[in-house]
C-alpha cells in the first residue's frame, strides 16, 4: 500500500512538472496584454506605427489625431482640423509626414516636427490611401471608383484613373515595388492594377459560411507581406484569405472569427496574420496554413483597426470602447 502510494505521489509530481513545462512554453511562445494605452474620447478607426516604432498614431469619430510615445504613454502631440470622422493615418518612410484621410472630404498633410498643418487638398470623403517607398506619392481612393496620385511635396494631383474592376473601392495599398497598387471595395474581390489603371488580375473571394446567408461578403482589409509574394484580405463574413501574388491562387483560408473582420495585419516577418473583429478579439493567425495560432479578449467593444510595430514587437488595436490598447510580442 505503501509503495502504491508512493507511485502516486511520483506520478503527481511528474504531472505537476509537465503542466508547468507546458504553460512555460505557452507564456515564451504567446503575445500577452500589456496595457490599455490610450483613452480616446470617441470611436477608434484607425491606428498607425511611426517607422522607428517609437511613436503610434490614432484616430477616428472625435476628428482629432493624437500621437503617443506608447512605451511611455506620453501624448506628444494632437492634430486637429478635420470636421468629419477620419478613416485612415498613413506615415511617411522618414516618419517625418503623416496623412489622413477623412469623411470630410478632404486629405491633410501634417508636418510632424513643427507639429503643423502643411497642407489640405480636397479629394472627396477619403476611404483609404497609401505612399509609396520613396515616400513622394500618395495614392488615394475617392467616391465614384475615382484612385487619385498627388505628389506629397507638394500636394499637386499628379493624375486620377478608375478602378473599373472595382466596386465602390475603400481600400488600397501600393506593391512592394511601387509598380503596381491593390485596391478592394464593397464586392468580394481584390484588383490589381498597374500605376496607369491597367488591369493585371484579380483576387477573388469565394469564401462562405453560416454568415453568408444574411451578410453581404465582402474584402474590408487586406495587407501586403514584407516580401511582396502573398495577400491577405478580411471580410465581412469573418473570413481571412492568403493569395499568391504571382499566380492569384488561394493559399489558406481561416473562419475563426465570430464576426466582421475589419481589420488585418502581417508581422513584419510576414510569418503571422492578425485580425480585428466584431467579436471583440484579436486572433493570430499562421500566415502559410491560416491555422490558429492566439486570441486576445480583453476589448469591451467592435475592434476597427489592428497594427504591428515596425520592429515586431508590439501589435495596437483601437475599436468601439475608445481605447487603444497594446499588445506587447513576448518570444
Amino acid at each position: 500500500m505503501k509503495y502504491f502510494t508512493q507511485l502516486k505521489f511520483f506520478f503527481s509530481i511528474v504531472f505537476i512538472m509537465l503542466c508547468l513545462l507546458i504553460l512555460t512554453n505557452c507564456i515564451k511562445s504567446f503575445p500577452y496584454f500589456s496595457t490599455n494605452l490610450i483613452s480616446n474620447s470617441d470611436t477608434i478607426y484607425t491606428i498607425a506605427f511611426s517607422p522607428d516604432s517609437q511613436t503610434l498614431a490614432s484616430s477616428g469619430k472625435d476628428k482629432v489625431i493624437r500621437i503617443w510615445e506608447y512605451k511611455t504613454k506620453k501624448l506628444v502631440q494632437e492634430l486637429s482640423g478635420h470636421n468629419n470622422l477620419i478613416y485612415y493615418l498613413k506615415f511617411s518612410p522618414n516618419g517625418k509626414t503623416l496623412v489622413s484621410g477623412s469623411q470630410d472630404g478632404t486629405t491633410k498633410f501634417w508636418d510632424l516636427s513643427n507639429n503643423i498643418l502643411m497642407r489640405t487638398i480636397n479629394t472627396t470623403p477619403a476611404y483609404g490611401g497609401d505612399i509609396s517607398s520613396d515616400g513622394r506619392t500618395l495614392v488615394c481612393v475617392t467616391s465614384g471608383s475615382l484612385i487619385k496620385f498627388y505628389n506629397i511635396i507638394d500636394g499637386q494631383l499628379k493624375k486620377s484613373i478608375y478602378s473599373n474592376n472595382t466596386a465602390n473601392p475603400t481600400s488600397i495599398l501600393y506593391s512592394r515595388n511601387d509598380n503596381f497598387i491593390f485596391v478592394a471595395g464593397q464586392d468580394s474581390v481584390i484588383t490589381m492594377l498597374d500605376t496607369n489603371g491597367v488591369f493585371v488580375k484579380k483576387f477573388i473571394d469565394l469564401s462562405q459560411n453560416s454568415f453568408s446567408d444574411y451578410i453581404e461578403k465582402f474584402v474590408l482589409s487586406f495587407a501586403i507581406s514584407p516580401d511582396g509574394n502573398f495577400i491577405i484580405g478580411g471580410n465581412s463574413i469573418g473570413v481571412v484569405n492568403v493569395w499568391s501574388i504571382n499566380n492569384g491562387k488561394l493559399l489558406a483560408t481561416s473562419d475563426v472569427f465570430d464576426g466582421v473582420v475589419f481589420s488585418v495585419a502581417l508581422s513584419p516577418d510576414g510569418k503571422f496574420i492578425s485580425g480585428a473583429s466584431s467579436d471583440k478579439t484579436i486572433k493570430t493567425l499562421y500566415a502559410n496554413s491560416g491555422d490558429f495560432y492566439d486570441a486576445n479578449y480583453d476589448s469591451r467593444g467592435p475592434l476597427f483597426s489592428i497594427a504591428y510595430s515596425i520592429d515586431g514587437k508590439y501589435i495596437a488595436s483601437g475599436g468601439a470602447d475608445k481605447i487603444v490598447r497594446l499588445w506587447q510580442i513576448k518570444k
